[in-house]
Protein backbone atom coordinates (compact mmCIF):
# COMPACT_ATOMS: atom_id res chain seq x y z
CA UNK A 1 0.00 0.00 0.00
CA UNK A 2 3.17 2.16 -0.16
CA UNK A 3 2.48 5.66 -2.23
CA UNK A 4 -1.02 5.81 -1.46
CA UNK A 5 -2.38 8.71 -0.06
CA UNK A 6 -5.08 8.20 2.99
CA UNK A 7 -8.51 9.33 2.26
CA UNK A 8 -7.83 9.50 -1.69
CA UNK A 9 -10.12 7.19 -3.98
CA UNK A 10 -7.87 4.97 -5.34
CA UNK A 11 -9.69 2.19 -8.28
CA UNK A 12 -8.13 -1.11 -9.26
CA UNK A 13 -8.82 -3.33 -12.10
CA UNK A 14 -7.99 -6.98 -12.16
CA UNK A 15 -8.07 -8.66 -15.24
CA UNK A 16 -8.23 -12.24 -15.95
CA UNK A 17 -7.72 -11.88 -19.56
CA UNK A 18 -4.74 -14.36 -20.86
CA UNK A 19 -2.35 -12.80 -23.66
CA UNK A 20 -0.38 -9.72 -24.39
CA UNK A 21 -3.43 -7.60 -25.48
CA UNK A 22 -5.71 -6.15 -22.78
CA UNK A 23 -9.73 -7.05 -23.42
CA UNK A 24 -11.00 -4.62 -20.84
CA UNK A 25 -11.25 -1.33 -22.72
CA UNK A 26 -10.01 0.39 -18.63
CA UNK A 27 -6.86 -1.76 -18.77
CA UNK A 28 -6.27 -1.04 -22.71
CA UNK A 29 -6.22 3.03 -22.08
CA UNK A 30 -3.96 2.69 -18.88
CA UNK A 31 -1.78 1.10 -21.62
CA UNK A 32 -0.32 -1.00 -18.61
CA UNK A 33 0.35 -4.35 -19.94
CA UNK A 34 3.72 -5.38 -18.32
CA UNK A 35 1.74 -8.23 -16.06
CA UNK A 36 0.51 -10.18 -18.87
CA UNK A 37 1.94 -13.11 -20.69
CA UNK A 38 3.49 -13.40 -23.95
CA UNK A 39 4.10 -16.94 -24.57
CA UNK A 40 2.10 -19.88 -23.74
CA UNK A 41 2.26 -23.31 -23.65
CA UNK A 42 -0.92 -26.22 -23.51
CA UNK A 43 0.06 -29.45 -21.87
CA UNK A 44 -1.70 -32.37 -22.28
CA UNK A 45 -1.03 -36.04 -21.60
CA UNK A 46 -0.85 -38.54 -24.69
CA UNK A 47 -1.15 -42.29 -24.47
CA UNK A 48 -0.64 -44.86 -26.93
CA UNK A 49 -3.19 -47.44 -26.98
CA UNK A 50 -1.92 -51.43 -27.03
CA UNK A 51 -2.74 -52.50 -30.43
CA UNK A 52 -5.03 -55.32 -29.41
CA UNK A 53 -6.92 -53.14 -26.55
CA UNK A 54 -6.86 -50.24 -29.92
CA UNK A 55 -8.56 -53.16 -31.84
CA UNK A 56 -11.16 -53.87 -29.17
CA UNK A 57 -11.86 -50.21 -28.41
CA UNK A 58 -12.13 -49.33 -32.50
CA UNK A 59 -14.20 -52.32 -32.64
CA UNK A 60 -17.61 -50.78 -32.13
CA UNK A 61 -17.08 -46.76 -32.78
CA UNK A 62 -20.19 -45.45 -30.94
CA UNK A 63 -20.24 -45.60 -27.80
CA UNK A 64 -23.37 -44.50 -25.28
CA UNK A 65 -23.54 -41.89 -22.62
CA UNK A 66 -25.80 -41.77 -19.75
CA UNK A 67 -26.17 -39.09 -16.91
CA UNK A 68 -28.49 -37.56 -15.09
CA UNK A 69 -29.94 -33.84 -15.54
CA UNK A 70 -31.42 -31.23 -13.02
CA UNK A 71 -34.04 -28.86 -13.63
CA UNK A 72 -34.47 -26.15 -10.89
CA UNK A 73 -37.60 -24.40 -10.11
CA UNK A 74 -39.30 -22.38 -7.35
CA UNK A 75 -42.40 -21.23 -5.48
CA UNK A 76 -42.37 -18.35 -3.51
CA UNK A 77 -44.20 -17.15 -0.60
CA UNK A 78 -46.51 -20.44 0.35
CA UNK A 79 -48.82 -19.08 3.22
CA UNK A 80 -48.09 -20.02 6.60
CA UNK A 81 -50.29 -22.75 8.47
CA UNK A 82 -52.51 -20.07 10.09
CA UNK A 83 -53.38 -18.45 6.32
CA UNK A 84 -54.38 -21.93 5.19
CA UNK A 85 -50.48 -23.17 3.40
CA UNK A 86 -52.41 -25.16 0.64
CA UNK A 87 -49.99 -25.45 -2.36
CA UNK A 88 -50.39 -26.86 -5.94
CA UNK A 89 -48.07 -25.90 -8.03
CA UNK A 90 -46.72 -27.01 -11.69
CA UNK A 91 -43.04 -27.22 -11.87
CA UNK A 92 -42.00 -28.36 -15.65
CA UNK A 93 -45.01 -28.96 -18.63
CA UNK A 94 -42.70 -31.96 -19.61
CA UNK A 95 -39.74 -33.57 -18.70
CA UNK A 96 -38.67 -37.26 -19.99
CA UNK A 97 -36.69 -39.84 -17.59
CA UNK A 98 -37.41 -38.13 -14.44
CA UNK A 99 -36.39 -40.14 -11.60
CA UNK A 100 -37.06 -38.09 -8.46
CA UNK A 101 -38.21 -34.78 -7.20
CA UNK A 102 -36.66 -32.87 -4.09
CA UNK A 103 -38.42 -29.61 -2.74
CA UNK A 104 -36.15 -27.80 -0.19
CA UNK A 105 -38.33 -25.17 1.96
CA UNK A 106 -36.85 -21.90 3.72
CA UNK A 107 -38.49 -19.09 5.25
CA UNK A 108 -39.56 -16.60 2.93
CA UNK A 109 -37.91 -13.41 3.67
CA UNK A 110 -40.59 -11.06 5.58
CA UNK A 111 -39.57 -8.19 7.52
CA UNK A 112 -41.21 -9.55 11.36
CA UNK A 113 -39.15 -12.99 10.66
CA UNK A 114 -35.43 -12.82 9.18
CA UNK A 115 -36.04 -8.54 8.14
CA UNK A 116 -36.81 -9.35 4.56
CA UNK A 117 -33.46 -10.92 4.10
CA UNK A 118 -33.89 -14.62 2.12
CA UNK A 119 -31.77 -17.19 4.33
CA UNK A 120 -30.05 -18.33 1.23
CA UNK A 121 -28.29 -14.43 1.28
CA UNK A 122 -27.61 -14.19 5.26
CA UNK A 123 -24.05 -14.93 6.72
CA UNK A 124 -25.77 -15.98 9.95
CA UNK A 125 -27.70 -18.78 8.52
CA UNK A 126 -26.52 -22.55 7.72
CA UNK A 127 -29.04 -22.20 4.87
CA UNK A 128 -27.82 -24.33 1.69
CA UNK A 129 -26.53 -27.44 3.95
CA UNK A 130 -29.64 -27.42 5.75
CA UNK A 131 -33.29 -26.16 5.31
CA UNK A 132 -35.01 -23.55 7.86
CA UNK A 133 -35.57 -25.26 10.56
CA UNK A 134 -39.26 -26.92 11.34
CA UNK A 135 -40.91 -26.07 7.76
CA UNK A 136 -42.79 -29.47 7.99
CA UNK A 137 -45.39 -29.73 4.74
CA UNK A 138 -48.40 -32.07 4.80
CA UNK A 139 -50.44 -34.30 2.63
CA UNK A 140 -47.40 -33.94 0.51
CA UNK A 141 -47.36 -35.49 -3.09
CA UNK A 142 -45.42 -35.34 -6.26
CA UNK A 143 -47.79 -35.58 -9.51
CA UNK A 144 -46.63 -36.87 -12.35
CA UNK A 145 -49.02 -36.18 -15.60
CA UNK A 146 -51.75 -36.46 -13.11
CA UNK A 147 -50.82 -39.50 -11.13
CA UNK A 148 -49.93 -39.33 -7.77
CA UNK A 149 -46.16 -40.57 -7.12
CA UNK A 150 -47.32 -41.76 -3.37
CA UNK A 151 -50.29 -43.99 -2.86
CA UNK A 152 -51.08 -42.00 0.00
CA UNK A 153 -49.93 -38.54 0.50
CA UNK A 154 -47.49 -37.86 3.27
CA UNK A 155 -49.20 -36.42 6.13
CA UNK A 156 -46.37 -36.78 9.46
CA UNK A 157 -42.98 -36.28 9.12
CA UNK A 158 -42.29 -40.08 9.95
CA UNK A 159 -43.57 -41.51 7.01
CA UNK A 160 -41.85 -38.66 4.84
CA UNK A 161 -38.21 -39.70 6.00
CA UNK A 162 -38.47 -43.84 6.71
CA UNK A 163 -40.50 -44.34 3.52
CA UNK A 164 -37.96 -41.53 1.00
CA UNK A 165 -35.66 -39.78 2.52
CA UNK A 166 -33.59 -42.64 4.36
CA UNK A 167 -33.25 -45.18 1.65
CA UNK A 168 -32.46 -42.24 -0.92
CA UNK A 169 -28.55 -43.11 -2.22
CA UNK A 170 -27.93 -45.55 1.29
CA UNK A 171 -26.86 -48.91 1.17
CA UNK A 172 -29.14 -51.38 0.71
CA UNK A 173 -31.31 -48.64 0.99
CA UNK A 174 -30.80 -48.74 4.77
CA UNK A 175 -33.04 -51.08 5.43
CA UNK A 176 -30.74 -53.81 6.78
CA UNK A 177 -28.68 -53.73 10.43
CA UNK A 178 -25.24 -52.86 10.50
CA UNK A 179 -23.38 -49.99 8.01
CA UNK A 180 -25.26 -47.72 6.23
CA UNK A 181 -24.56 -44.33 4.46
CA UNK A 182 -26.95 -42.07 5.75
CA UNK A 183 -25.68 -39.31 6.79
CA UNK A 184 -29.57 -37.66 8.21
CA UNK A 185 -31.20 -38.78 11.19
CA UNK A 186 -35.11 -38.96 11.88
CA UNK A 187 -34.13 -36.27 14.54
CA UNK A 188 -32.19 -34.24 12.28
CA UNK A 189 -34.67 -34.62 9.65
CA UNK A 190 -37.25 -33.24 11.94
CA UNK A 191 -34.82 -30.49 13.16
CA UNK A 192 -33.48 -28.79 10.34
CA UNK A 193 -32.78 -31.02 7.31
CA UNK A 194 -36.87 -31.06 6.33
CA UNK A 195 -35.84 -32.44 2.47
CA UNK A 196 -38.79 -33.88 0.83
CA UNK A 197 -37.69 -36.21 -1.23
CA UNK A 198 -39.49 -38.87 -3.98
CA UNK A 199 -38.01 -41.53 -6.02
CA UNK A 200 -40.55 -41.48 -9.21
CA UNK A 201 -38.68 -43.39 -11.64
CA UNK A 202 -40.84 -46.42 -11.12
CA UNK A 203 -42.23 -46.93 -14.30
CA UNK A 204 -42.61 -49.41 -17.63
CA UNK A 205 -39.49 -49.16 -19.63
CA UNK A 206 -41.59 -47.76 -22.30
CA UNK A 207 -42.80 -44.67 -20.33
CA UNK A 208 -39.03 -43.48 -19.17
CA UNK A 209 -39.01 -41.79 -22.68
CA UNK A 210 -42.22 -39.80 -22.44
CA UNK A 211 -42.45 -36.08 -21.55
CA UNK A 212 -44.06 -35.83 -18.50
CA UNK A 213 -45.47 -32.78 -16.59
CA UNK A 214 -44.70 -32.43 -12.66
CA UNK A 215 -47.06 -31.05 -9.55
CA UNK A 216 -46.35 -30.75 -6.14
CA UNK A 217 -48.99 -30.38 -3.31
CA UNK A 218 -48.94 -30.20 -0.23
CA UNK A 219 -49.98 -27.56 3.07
CA UNK A 220 -46.68 -26.16 4.64
CA UNK A 221 -47.98 -26.50 8.33
CA UNK A 222 -44.89 -23.52 9.61
CA UNK A 223 -45.82 -20.70 11.54
CA UNK A 224 -44.27 -18.65 8.81
CA UNK A 225 -43.90 -18.18 4.88
CA UNK A 226 -42.22 -20.34 3.28
CA UNK A 227 -40.04 -20.35 -0.24
CA UNK A 228 -40.23 -24.07 -1.99
CA UNK A 229 -37.10 -24.61 -3.89
CA UNK A 230 -37.50 -28.02 -6.10
CA UNK A 231 -35.13 -29.86 -7.88
CA UNK A 232 -36.29 -32.61 -10.73
CA UNK A 233 -33.67 -35.14 -11.59
CA UNK A 234 -33.95 -36.57 -14.68
CA UNK A 235 -31.56 -39.17 -17.38
CA UNK A 236 -30.00 -38.33 -20.46
CA UNK A 237 -28.30 -40.01 -22.81
CA UNK A 238 -26.47 -39.45 -25.85
CA UNK A 239 -23.99 -41.31 -28.53
CA UNK A 240 -21.15 -40.30 -29.53
CA UNK A 241 -18.71 -41.49 -32.57
CA UNK A 242 -15.48 -41.84 -31.14
CA UNK A 243 -13.51 -40.70 -34.47
CA UNK A 244 -15.18 -37.92 -35.00
CA UNK A 245 -15.84 -36.96 -31.97
CA UNK A 246 -19.50 -35.84 -33.30
CA UNK A 247 -23.09 -36.58 -31.11
CA UNK A 248 -24.81 -39.33 -33.59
Amino acid sequence: MAGLQVGVATDFVASICVGAVALDATAKAAGSTSGFLVNMSLVSPCYTFNPQYEQAYLANIVRKVDYTDIYQYQVLSVPSNSAGGSFNNLITNGIAGIKSVLVIPYHSPVASVNNSISPLQSAFDPAGSTTSPLTFLSNFNVVISGQNSLYNSQRYTYEEFMNQLIGCNGVNGSQVDGLSSGLISQYDFESCYNFYYVNVERCLPIERGVSKSVNIIGQNMSAFAVDLYVFVEYSVSLQINLLTGQRV
